[in-house]
C-alpha cells in the first residue's frame, strides 16, 4: 500500500520539560502501569512525589502566614494582617488622606501590590479556564469525530463481509458440484473417443484446468475473513461507547464557565475594599462582609486552585510521558508508547492484532497484514476470468454439439453452474477491493494521527498545560493576597502617644523620619475608626 503524504509526529512544547521530571528517583515509563505490581507502584509514587512537591511549596507559604499571624501586629506589623495605623489627634489637620498620599508610605505600596495581584489572579482564571476547556473540548472533538469515522468504515466493512458470507454457503455447494461434473471420468464418460476429436479435446482441457481455480474458493470459504469481521465488531463498539461518553460533552457551555464568577467576583470585591481603603472610606456593614464572608471564601478559591495546580502537573506527567517517552527504547514519540503498551495487554509482537496495529502507526512501513486477502482477490479474480472465457466456450452451440454427441450427455447444467460460480466470483472480488479500499494507509492513518498526535499530545497537552500553568499563577497570587491581607483594611487612627510608641514597628504607615500624616482632626477619628474586634 502507498505510504505517500506520509504523517509525522510533532513534539509538544511542553512535553520535554515535564516528560520522566520531577521523579525524585522513581520510573518515568508510562508503560509500568501496565506491568507488574512493583512497576506499577514504583511510577504511581513518581507522580505523588511530584504532587507532593509542588503542594509543599504552597504549605510552607501557609505555615509562614499563620506564624506570621501568631507573631502579633506588634512584631510584625501589617504581615500580621492587621490594617495600618496613622496618629488622628491633631485639632489643625485638615488635609484628606489621599491628597496626601505617597508611593512612599508602605501602605500605598503594599495596596498597589495587592491590586495588582487581584488583577492577575482574576486575568489568569480567566485565561486558564477558558483556554484549558476549550483545548479539552477540541480533544473531545477530535476524539468523537474520530470514533464516528470508525463506526463508519467497521458499519461499512461489516455489511461487505457479510454479504461475502451470505453466499459462501452457496458458492462452496456450487464449486463442489462443479469439480465433480468437470472431473475427466464425469465431463465426459467417454473420453476414450475424444482423442483424435479437435475442438472437443480443447473443451475437455479447459474444463480440468479450471478445477485449480475453483479451488480457490476454499481459501475464500475457510478463516481468512472471519478475523477481519470480529475486528470490525469489535471496533464499531468500541466507537459507539465513546460516542455515548463524548456527544453530550460541553466543555464550553456557560454551565462550565460558571467557576469563573467566584473567581472573578470575590477578588473584585477584595480590590473594592482595597480601593476604599486607600482613599480612607470605610462602611462597618461592608468591612464586616469582607472580612467574614468575601475573605474565608477567597481562602478557599486559593486552596482550591493550589489543589487543582498539583492535580494538574500530574496529570501533565502522566500525558507527557506517554506522548514523549524518555525512559522507553525506541524512538521518543507516542507511537513507541502504544506498540510497547500492545504487549503488556496480551498482544505480543507476533500476534495479528500487533501487527496490525504496527503496520498503521509506522505509516506502513513493515509488512502487510491484508496481504493474503489482496492475493486471494487477485487469484479468485483471475479465477472468475478463466472459468467466464470456458462458460462462453460452452455457450458455443457449434462446439458443444459435437462434444455432446461424443459424450452422450447433455452440458447446459454445467454450464448454467460455470455462470453461477462466475458471478457469485464477480460479487467476492467487488467486496474484497472495496475492503481492501477501506484498509488503505490513506484512510487509517490520518484518523490514527488525529487521535495520537492531535488529540491526545497537542490539544490535550496543552489544555493541561494552561490548567495548570494558569492555575499556578492565581495560586501564588493568591497567596500574596492572603499575605498582604491587611492592604484591604481600613486605616486604624490611634493617639499621637501610641502612634510614636509604635513608629518604628512595620505597622506605621509612614517610612520617614517625619509623619507626613501625624494627626487627624478628632471629628474624622470618630468617623473613620473601626474596632479591631473586625480584624483577623
Amino acid at each position: 500500500m502507498s505510504n505517500e503524504g506520509e504523517i509525522t509526529f510533532r513534539e509538544h512544547r511542553f512535553a520535554s520539560a515535564f516528560s520522566g521530571s520531577l521523579r525524585f528517583g522513581n520510573s518515568g515509563d508510562i508503560t509500568n502501569l501496565f506491568g507488574t505490581t512493583e512497576e506499577s507502584e514504583d511510577y504511581i509514587y513518581g507522580l505523588i512525589y511530584m504532587g507532593i512537591f509542588m503542594m509543599t511549596l504552597f504549605l510552607v507559604w501557609l505555615f509562614a502566614i499563620i506564624f506570621l499571624r501568631c507573631m502579633g501586629k506588634h512584631r510584625v506589623g501589617f504581615w500580621a494582617g492587621q490594617g495600618f495605623q496613622q496618629a488622628v489627634d491633631d485639632p489643625g489637620y485638615t488635609e484628606k488622606p489621599y491628597e496626601g498620599a505617597s508611593f512612599r508610605h508602605r501602605s500605598t505600596r503594599v495596596r498597589v501590590w495587592f491590586l495588582l495581584c487581584s488583577l492577575v489572579f482574576i486575568i489568569f482564571s480567566i485565561l486558564s479556564v477558558t483556554n484549558g476547556l476549550a483545548n479539552l473540548q477540541s480533544t473531545v472533538n477530535t476524539v468523537s469525530y474520530n470514533s464516528y469515522l470508525v463506526d463508519g468504515l467497521s458499519r461499512e466493512a461489516s455489511d461487505i463481509l457479510s454479504s461475502i458470507k451470505g453466499v459462501r454457503e452457496t458458492a462452496v455447494r456450487i464449486k463442489e458440484q462443479l469439480v465433480t461434473e468437470l472431473d475427466g471420468d464425469n465431463f465426459c464418460p467417454g473420453n476414450a473417443l475424444l482423442e483424435d476429436s479437435g475442438a472437443s479435446t480443447e473443451i475437455v482441457n479447459q474444463a480440468n484446468q479450471a478445477i485449480p481455480y475453483l479451488s480457490e474458493l476454499e481459501n475464500f470459504a475457510g478463516d481468512d475473513l472471519d478475523g477481519l469481521e470480529s475486528a470490525s465488531n469489535e471496533l464499531q463498539s468500541a466507537a459507539g461507547t465513546v460516542q455515548e461518553e463524548t456527544d453530550n460533552i460541553d466543555l464550553t457551555s456557560w454551565q462550565s464557565l460558571i467557576i469563573l464568577i467566584p473567581f472573578t467576583i470575590i477578588p473584585a470585591i477584595l480590590m473594592s475594599a482595597t480601593i476604599l481603603a486607600m482613599f480612607d472610606a470605610h462602611f462597618r456593614w461592608f468591612t464586616c462582609l469582607v472580612n467574614w464572608v468575601i475573605f474565608p471564601l477567597f481562602f478557599i478559591l486559593v486552596i482550591s486552585a493550589c489543589v487543582v495546580s498539583t492535580v494538574m502537573i500530574i496529570a501533565v506527567g502522566v500525558n507527557s510521558d506517554f506522548c514523549l517517552p524518555k525512559d522507553q527504547d525506541g524512538p521518543q514519540t507516542v507511537d513507541t508508547t502504544v506498540l510497547n503498551i500492545l504487549p503488556l495487554q496480551g498482544y505480543p509482537n507476533t500476534t495479528k492484532e500487533y501487527k496490525l496495529a504496527e503496520y498503521y502507526i509506522t505509516n506502513c512501513q513493515t509488512r502487510d497484514p491484508f496481504e493474503q486477502i489482496e492475493q486471494l482477490e487477485v487469484q479468485l479474480n483471475n479465477a472468475s476470468v478463466y472459468l467466464d472465457q470456458l462458460g462462453a466456450t460452452m455457450s458455443n452451440t457449434d462446439s458443444m454439439a459435437p462434444l455432446e454427441l461424443l459424450c452422450n450427455r447433455d452440458f447446459e447444467s454445467v454450464r448454467l453452474m460455470i455462470i453461477d460460480i462466475v458471478d457469485i466470483m464477480q460479487v467476492v472480488v467487488s467486496a474484497l477491493s472495496r475492503t481492501i479500499a477501506l484498509t488503505k494507509c490513506d484512510t487509517i492513518v490520518p484518523i490514527y494521527a488525529s487521535t495520537a498526535y492531535d488529540a491526545t499530545c497537542d490539544y490535550s497537552m496543552t489544555a493541561l498545560m494552561w490548567l495548570f500553568m494558569g492555575m499556578l499563577v492565581v495560586a501564588f497570587a493568591g497567596f500574596w493576597m492572603l499575605t498582604l491581607r491587611s492592604a484591604y483594611k481600613p486605616t486604624q487612627y490611634i493617639d499621637s502617644q501610641e502612634f510614636e510608641a509604635a513608629k518604628d514597628s512595620p505597622m506605621n504607615d509612614d517610612d520617614d523620619d517625619e509623619d507626613e500624616y501625624p494627626a487627624r482632626r478628632q471629628s474624622n477619628h470618630d468617623n473613620q475608626s473601626v474596632d479591631d474586634s473586625l480584624y483577623y
